[in-house]
């Protein structure tokens, strides 16, 4: 476990905040009151009384804390500290608010001595919340030491007491990971977490039924490598939880672009800046390189074998019409004073904005296209099924065709996702998706193997409910792919005809449009 600095600990979680909260509005109250302000008896019983209720609430933190302190060696130290500190200030505050022998109020001594009390309270919850990490890691460790035990299993009835333990173990680790998934302020931590919580639910009755097809056929290399192939995924979704729970500044490992969305508002943003600050000699170099990145990134985006050729061809030509823009652009700042912006400079920032916008819609609909194409068409269902009745009927030829097929059609979805992600706003969104792609990369070599076992011993029950469990895991994850990204786009059936029409009538438009660019 990572080592904690009890002194520099950031506040990460909801609960933490919550806990603080009303403390920190009886200090404030306390502190706002004016300074050395002449107080009368009722007023002096009142402040006594809130002196004496911070006081309070500093025991009661203080005894939950050394109870924490005793059960737990690695923090005790830290943690008895800052309950020493906190009872410490609790008494100083107390005999400031009692004003029996004085006549004002030393609001700087309280205030002095409430910002201590804050840091010495925090701290100490911050303290407690590695407890609920531990826990959380602990549970993670016991999970994984069943899979060990569960890999080297030979024997039917030892596998299934093994087996039988890990289930419980999960039921735990679901409950104090969903509890920490629900507690984290950071939106990327909580949609990295909750993938890999999925994936474990999801992995968890594949490695039964891949792990009891390897126990039927021992000598199956396919049947092991799928086995392994669930241990693998598990192994890496606790990884996962533990990276994000230890460290607190888990960042997903997979390199992502900001998306041409967000890109698109940060140069927005700089033209606004320049507009306010035309002295800003910051600024006009990063509008420039913000222009060569969307440039950029436009035409690696459109370089994809499902965006129909006029569509292509027509953000082709905007970024070919940026790039000449971009080069007027130079030039602009260059001969434009650093204290005004000349009218020229402002029509073609403007010029520029609105070719933006016109890519920026492009792609939206590009991407709604083939998202309505996907969802109505769904051409990789029937190629499951196919898939399905190749195992059962013990034919691995086509297993491999159609398994090429669920390929091609996962790819095309990988495109539809890469389009839609590049278009919303939401970190968040963008996380799930690649990672509900990155588990039907995984799952559908895995599927293919479990068909193809099958197909190998097409009588076999546990080869069949194997095969049958994979499909489904597969066909969930498609189906949550397309429900979020549904939801990106707030894409609604009713309006899919609609969309369709407009689409045509504008196809007709590329080509002459395109010219006139």
């Amino acid at each position: 476990m990572a080592r904690w600095d009890a002194k520099n600990l950031e506040i990460r979680t909801r609960s933490v905040e919550q806990a603080l909260v009303p403390l920190v509005a009886q200090i404030t109250t306390l502190v706002n009151l004016k300074e050395r302000i002449k107080l009368t008896d009722k007023s002096k019983q009142i402040l006594k009384a809130a002196g004496t209720n911070i006081q309070k609430a500093i025991d009661s933190f203080s005894n939950v804390g050394q109870t924490i302190a005793a059960e737990n060696d690695d923090i005790a130290d830290d943690m008895n500290e800052t309950c020493s500190e906190a009872l410490k200030s609790g008494e100083i505050i107390l005999k400031l608010t009692d004003l029996n022998e004085s006549l004002s109020l030393d609001k700087a001594a309280i205030v002095q001595v409430s910002r201590v009390l804050l840091g010495s309270i925090t701290r100490s919850l911050l303290l407690a919340d590695v407890v609920a990490v531990k826990k959380l890691v602990r549970a993670a460790e016991k999970v994984d030491e069943k899979l060990r035990e569960l890999e080297n299993v030979h024997i039917f009835t030892d596998f299934v007491q093994a087996f039988s333990q890990f289930g419980a173990d999960m039921v735990e680790l679901a409950h104090v990971s969903g509890d920490r998934q629900n507690d984290l302020k950071d939106d990327k931590q909580r949609a990295e977490m909750c993938a890999a919580r999925a994936v474990l639910e999801k992995s968890t009755m594949m490695l039964l039924t891949s792990c009891k097809t390897c126990l039927r056929h021992p000598d199956s290399p396919l049947a092991l490598g799928n086995r392994s192939g669930v241990f693998q995924c598990m192994r890496t979704a606790m990884s996962t939880l533990k990276e994000i729970v230890q460290e607190n500044s888990y960042e997903p490992s997979l390199e992502m672009s900001r998306g041409l969305g967000m890109e698109f508002k940060d140069f927005e943003v700089a033209v606004e800046v320049l507009f306010q600050r035309p002295d800003d000699t910051e600024i006009r170099p990063e509008i420039m390189d913000k222009l060569k990145k969307i440039i950029s990134d436009s035409e690696n985006l459109i370089n994809s074998e499902f965006i129909p050729s006029p569509k292509k061809n027509r953000i082709m030509a905007y970024c070919a019409n940026l790039r000449d823009l971009l080069q007027d652009l130079i030039g602009e700042f260059k001969t434009c004073s650093d204290e005004s912006l000349d009218e020229s400079l402002c029509q073609l920032l403007k010029q520029i904005s609105k070719i933006m916008n016109d890519i920026n819609t492009d792609l939206t609909n590009v991407s709604l296209d083939l998202l309505t194409e996907v969802f109505i068409n769904q051409a990789w269902k029937p190629n499951l099924q196919k898939l399905r009745l190749s195992s059962v009927n013990g034919d691995p030829g086509s297993v491999d065709l159609y398994g090429e097929k669920l390929e091609e059609d996962s790819r095309k979805m990988k495109e539809v996702s890469k389009l839609i992600c590049n278009i919303t706003q939401s970190e968040p969104v963008v996380i799930t998706a690649n990672k509900i792609e990155e588990n039907m990369k995984i799952f559908l070599p895995q599927l293919v193997s479990a068909a193809k076992i099958l197909s190998g011993h097409p009588s076999s029950k546990i080869s069949l409910e194997n095969m049958e469990v994979f499909a489904n895991v597969w066909e969930t994850q498609v189906e949550e792919w397309t429900t979020l990204l549904r939801n990106v786009t707030h894409f609604d059936k009713r309006c899919g005809s609609e969309h369709k029409l407009s689409s045509k009538r504008s196809n007709k438009d590329d080509s002459e449009e395109c010219n006139t660019l």
